[in-house]
């Protein structure tokens, strides 16, 4: 069971590059250590339209579920006065942001481009099959959304996922639900970023995404999400004024769920994705 720890930010180390304006901040914890951490603080109307923070940590979880590496995540409280000082950030001066809790990873100082020669087979596989089914659209050759530290790959960026229906099988049966995947224009880059190199593998030696499918027959979507669904709850409620909005949870763990009932069907779609 994922406990999420709490930390307040105190100030802002620096703004990293991204579509998101994601800032470097110092956090504290409840021992008083200082750590730093790369804090996800999104525009109200976008938290409105689709919770990118619960997005992210609901992500999170899911991907240590399948045995894939993130940075240690946290949830971070970011107040008013850190918020003024938000605002004087160019990217932020029009944007509507508030106080409030914020996703947040650990900062990773090592961390390297990504070398698609240090990675075999089934790990990059993991990743297609797990973007496949989070429905991550955002992990493209232009935009990898994942770094290599100490020979490991690190994924990132998971606010714009698991925007589905409960109904899994509606995915089954529309082509233009996969087109974030695979690659129509050979001059593309917005096909998923494992795409050529595992179509090319796939020709060799047909792709099973055997370890994907362990990994998917052990997960129980209730345990991992409500748990989590459930600090997010906590949290805001120790915080005067905040109110936390999980009613997102329910049409995940339904969706997750029909994917589990219906793996031979996912895992079909993705070796004719690869094909």
């Amino acid at each position: 069971m994922i406990k999420l720890p709490i930390y307040k930010a105190v100030s802002i180390i620096a703004k990293l590059k991204g579509s998101n304006n994601p800032l470097i901040m110092e956090v504290v914890t409840e021992n008083g250590a200082c750590l730093d951490y790369v804090v996800k603080v999104f525009n109200q109307n976008r938290i409105l339209n689709s919770q990118p923070t619960n997005k992210e940590f609901y992500a999170y979880a899911l991907a240590k579920s399948f045995d894939l590496k993130v940075p240690e995540a946290a949830i971070i409280y970011v107040s008013n006065n850190l918020v003024s000082q938000i605002k004087e950030i160019p990217e932020f001066k029009k944007q509507d942001i508030q106080h409030g809790l914020y996703f947040g990873s650990k900062y990773i100082e090592c961390a390297v481009s990504f070398d698609f020669s240090n990675f075999e087979d089934w790990e990059l596989e993991n990743i297609f099959a797990f973007d496949a089914l989070i429905q991550n659209k955002d992990r493209r050759a232009c935009r990898p959304n994942l770094f290599e530290a100490d020979r490991e790959i690190y994924l990132i960026d998971h606010e714009m996922s698991l925007n589905t229906d409960a109904d899994c099988k509606s995915l089954f049966e529309n082509e233009m639900a996969w087109n974030f995947l695979d690659n129509q224009d050979v001059n593309s880059k917005n096909s998923h970023l494992t795409f050529e190199r595992l179509k090319i593998s796939n020709r060799l030696t047909t792709l099973e995404f055997d370890e994907f499918l362990l990994h998917l027959r052990t997960l129980n979507p209730v345990l991992t999400l409500r748990n989590i669904a459930l600090q997010l709850d906590e949290a805001a409620e120790n915080y005067e004024g905040l109110e936390s909005d999980t009613s997102d949870i329910e049409n995940i763990i339904t969706y997750l769920n029909c994917i589990k009932v219906n793996e031979k069907q996912f895992v079909e779609r993705l070796k004719q994705l690869l094909s």
